[in-house]
């Protein structure tokens, strides 16, 4: 079986989307110009997204909804890997961000690296 293109990587990501009940108003075209944007890394890690061959891993690439109260709209999706999209779960980027910041403060706080 050949490997997908990216294109078609992307327009499956969306057919699952609103397979799932989203809102889905970005096309495909404008979510990988989003993906292309990236340079391959992932918003939060800043660790390269690969690709696996046929199924997921951790450092594939996956849509996300910045906001998650809101649609999927070009500006409301970014990529980031799985392993990220998955720790962020249902939060906003801004909940996130916030998570993120406690959790490395508590580490500071407790001198753990």
């Amino acid at each position: 079986m050949a490997k997908r293109t990216e294109l078609e990587m992307v327009k499956a990501g969306l057919s699952a989307h609103k397979k799932h009940g989203y809102d889905v108003q970005v096309t495909s075209e404008e979510a990988f110009e989003i993906l292309k944007a990236t340079g391959g890394i992932c918003r939060y890690c800043k660790k390269p997204m690969v690709r696996g061959e046929g199924k997921m891993h951790d450092r594939s690439p996956t849509i996300d909804r910045i906001n998650n109260e809101k649609v999927m709209t070009k500006d409301n999706v970014q990529y980031i890997c799985k392993q990220c999209n998955t720790t962020k779960g249902a939060h906003t980027h801004d909940e996130f961000i916030g998570f993120l910041r406690n959790l490395r403060n508590s580490f500071k706080a407790r001198n753990i690296q």
